[in-house]
């Protein structure tokens, strides 16, 4: 390991990059050290075959002296370390991001070679704006490898989880969390430990992304990452006067939702509180409780109180009835209106009530969302910083609210493109359905198609083909068809006599799922999911990862078509376009009102000329809008 401290140490390091691939990783400190746009990088190491060099850009700390404690009112010092304060040398003479520094990174960072990084999506993104260009790519995600690699490490996809598992190596963790409560030798270690061991596992993993015949697919992610990086740059505009109307309206209505909740349960109690919820929904009449049956448990075995639990009993009970209304509004605020605008909110912890300061997701007006590419095992999107896959159905009210914050802003639009019934689509295609594919060639209304000789309205026939695709089970077909579970098993059996070609398709895959070794089900373009449930001896385990195969297949493969969409749509793009959002189908794109037409053309290209399908077509709905609520 080097360290640079100077321009001139900096200079000649970089040298040894010209030509070569390698791997970066940045610590990012401020009060958003997590957010790119709002962070400060201040180390940047850099590893290649041979050598690592640790790049310190403006570290408080040289090495630990003492702690300092307060002195108490008794005179006597305070042995709370919480309260202490620690005192260091200064730390040697190192470089900041100048223009000098700019000029002689930048050309590393956009050579044509690969870099490589952990999340580098993240260290992309907060070197950005030092740099003031986003590295060229080729890039090499290890963590998106270790994922396509094998979906079973999810929630244990950290670098330091994948060095130990891959690399045998155990790493020091906490330190990159703040780095600037740490001494300069030791971040400059961890530092080095982090890119090296980055640098190793993409050395492990390139050859095995090979071998298992993802190479085609991972490009296609990197791909992705690109626009995703570009679309986060970009952010989505939001009307900020009606975010802050927002808000003081669902203030507004959980004042009145919490006392309509008190006057149904006939005394005030703590919202917050799951005992005291427990207490009112589940104890007896006679004690001042609602005496209803508890239909879920928790983990730990006591009366569950969330919402799945109370909505049970939805219609049937007045605090349930409010409790439910409460819960929604309170859901809306704290996922969309309070963290995009930042503020002070209360929240209860074990039964203590305290104030906490959410800072603001905006920036300049703008949310900057970060789309995970390792969140779904289908291989679908999840996003946080916000969250926009759980954004309300845009038919009710709430959702539509919720869209209407993101406009186009003056003089732009916004062209909001949405497949149409993608995973139908997929599912008609895949199992040659000959009722669905004359359906869909002749332009008939495939809900209808399947609903009518079922004796089930239009609703029905789409519940029945999505339960199909989604892998949705009988509980939730029953609650939306409003019907018994017995009724769910008569009307499933009438599925499989009218659409025989499905059911055999669905068995086909679940049987060719199983023969695989290791037993896994895949995507059109060979995503993996691996399910070693489908041999489990428990009947409702199989049955889920029967269910997971055939959604993988359905809802995998079409996670797939709207991947390629986005990259086709980025590449084909004039500058002045830019993709902001993408939530399931749809893919939003901002442009100036006057190209609003042309660009609506390039997308709906970009959408239905992918050619994966051989039976049916591929539809694109498309509208040029002004917020993305008009789209729906």
């Amino acid at each position: 390991m080097s360290i640079i401290y100077t321009h001139e140490q900096l200079r000649e390091a970089m040298t040894h990059y010209e030509g070569k691939d390698f791997a970066y990783d940045v610590e990012t400190v401020g009060e958003q050290r997590g957010h790119p746009m709002l962070n400060r990088v201040t180390w940047l190491a850099m590893a290649t075959d041979g050598r690592t060099d640790v790049i310190p850009f403006g570290h408080p700390n040289g090495e630990f002296v003492e702690w300092v404690y307060p002195r108490l009112p008794s005179g006597n010092l305070s042995k709370d370390k919480r309260k202490a304060t620690s005192v260091w040398t200064q730390p040697p003479a190192h470089l900041h991001f100048d223009a000098e520094v700019r000029e002689i990174l930048v050309p590393i960072f956009t050579q044509d070679v690969v870099k490589v990084g952990h999340n580098i999506k993240f260290d992309l993104l907060s070197i950005y704006k030092h740099l003031k260009v986003l590295p060229t790519p080729r890039y090499f995600c290890t963590m998106v490898a270790a994922f396509l690699l094998d979906n079973r490490v999810t929630g244990k996809n950290g670098l330091a989880d994948n060095a130990e598992r891959e690399l045998g190596f155990s790493m020091v963790k906490g330190v990159g969390k703040e780095v600037e409560a740490h001494s300069f030798r030791d971040v400059a270690k961890y530092s080095h430990i982090d890119v090296k061991y980055s640098w190793l596992l993409y050395k492990e993993l390139l050859p095995r992304l090979e071998t298992d015949g993802l190479s085609n697919l991972f490009r296609l992610e990197m791909d992705v990452l690109e626009v995703l990086c570009r679309m986060f740059l970009a952010g989505a505009p939001i009307n900020v006067a009606a975010l802050k109307h927002l808000d003081a309206s669902l203030q507004e209505q959980l004042v009145d939702t919490e006392a309509e909740v008190y006057r149904a349960a006939g005394k005030a109690f703590a919202l917050g509180s799951t005992p005291e919820k427990v207490k009112i929904l589940y104890g007896p009449k006679a004690d001042g409780g609602q005496g209803l049956r508890p239909r879920k448990e928790t983990p730990s075995g006591n009366p569950s109180v969330d919402q799945k639990a109370l909505e049970a009993y939805a219609g049937k009970n007045a605090v349930v009835d409010a409790l439910l209304a409460h819960s929604e509004l309170a859901k809306l605020r704290s996922t969309y209106t309070l963290p995009y605008l930042g503020g002070t909110t209360t929240r209860t912890t074990a039964g203590k009530t305290k104030e906490v300061q959410v800072q603001s997701m905006l920036v300049d007006g703008r949310i900057h969302t970060d789309f995970v590419q390792t969140g779904a095992e289908t291989g679908r999107f999840s996003s946080r910083n916000p969250n926009l896959q759980n954004v309300p159905n845009p038919g009710s009210p709430n959702g539509k609210l919720v869209r209407s914050l993101f406009h186009a802003g003056d003089g732009y639009k916004l062209v909001v493109a949405d497949y149409s019934q993608i995973e139908p689509r997929v599912l008609a295609d895949f199992s040659g359905d000959p009722t669905l594919i004359k359906a869909y060639l002749s332009g008939e209304d495939i809900y209808e198609v399947i609903a009518t000789p079922l004796g089930l309205p239009r609703k029905g026939g789409k519940v029945m083909v999505l339960a199909m695709s989604y892998g949705i089970g009988d509980d939730k077909i029953a609650a939306d068809l409003d019907c018994s579970k017995a009724k769910v098993k008569e009307i499933r059996a009438d599925f499989a006599k009218v659409f025989p070609s499905l059911k055999k398709y669905q068995d086909d895959v679940i049987r060719e799922s199983k023969h695989r070794k290791p037993v896994y089900a895949s995507t059109i373009l060979g995503r993996r999911r691996y399910l070693p449930d489908l041999y489990a001896r428990e009947t409702w385990q199989k049955s889920r990862a029967e269910r997971q195969a055939f959604n993988t297949k359905i809802q995998g493969s079409a996670a797939d078509i709207i991947k390629l969409a986005m990259v086709r749509a980025h590449r084909m793009l004039p500058p002045e376009a830019r993709l902001t959002l993408t939530i399931h189908d749809e893919i939003v794109t901002r442009c100036p009102a006057g190209m609003a037409d042309d660009i609506a053309s390039v997308v709906r290209e970009a959408m239905e000329g992918i050619t994966l399908l051989k039976k049916v077509p591929l539809i694109a709905d498309i509208k040029v809008v002004d917020s993305w609520d008009e789209a729906k």
